[in-house]
């Protein structure tokens, strides 16, 4: 698939995370005890399109970690949500593409991917099944492209440009990324046919 130019500020920009980021996701401020928590969540749980993971913000919205149903489940009401949340986190920012998404959540098993902004607010989430069309859509594009003609080499906008040859069937899908089992030559560019042996 060729990247689609989005500059920040357009509206028409539909492949990138912000055009596919729920706003309305679980969110607790820190110092929130775990017993707030599991009252928020039983509050408002009909309004939430998914509940995998609840977010902790400053005052300002400043994403600062995260936590499972897991984690709260097995934590004491007291504790704070300071103290057993995940710092380390794994985010997207407004302008990543929707391909950087997908290899996101498969590289390091989440069911749902955070989107800030420049400054680390918290502005909506990208959630499991939004990830899974977006996975489908890729896949059956890059499908089209490999029964059709493809250039020679193509670039992907990730950290670093990749160029893949199309020409080589076992690099003929760059989605598999991450995915259990699936040999790779370069990391964003791995085999389709290792993908169906590990899936």
């Amino acid at each position: 698939m060729q990247k689609k130019n989005c500059a920040p500020g357009s509206d028409l920009c539909y492949n990138v995370a912000a055009s596919k980021a729920d706003n309305v996701f679980s969110k607790v401020e820190s110092g929130t005890t775990i017993g707030g928590v599991e009252t928020l969540l039983i509050r408002k749980a009909k309004e939430f399109s998914t509940m995998d993971y609840i977010y902790v913000t400053d005052k300002q919205n400043v994403l600062l970690g995260v936590l499972s149903i897991k984690e709260i489940l097995r934590t004491s009401k007291d504790a704070k949500v300071d103290e057993v949340m995940k710092k380390e986190l794994v985010v997207a920012h407004r302008f990543t593409h929707q391909e950087r998404l997908v290899y996101l959540a498969l590289s390091h098993n989440l069911k749902a991917i955070p989107i800030v902004d420049d400054d680390r607010r918290l502005v909506g989430i990208v959630p499991f099944d939004v990830i899974l069309h977006i996975f489908n859509e890729e896949m059956h594009e890059e499908h089209v492209q490999i029964r059709g003609h493809i250039p020679q080499s193509r670039k992907r906008a990730y950290d670093g440009e990749v160029s893949c040859s199309p020409d080589d069937k076992e690099q003929a899908s760059w989605m598999i990324i991450g995915w259990p089992g699936a040999y790779s030559r370069h990391p964003l560019c791995q085999g389709s046919r290792a993908f169906w042996r590990a899936s």
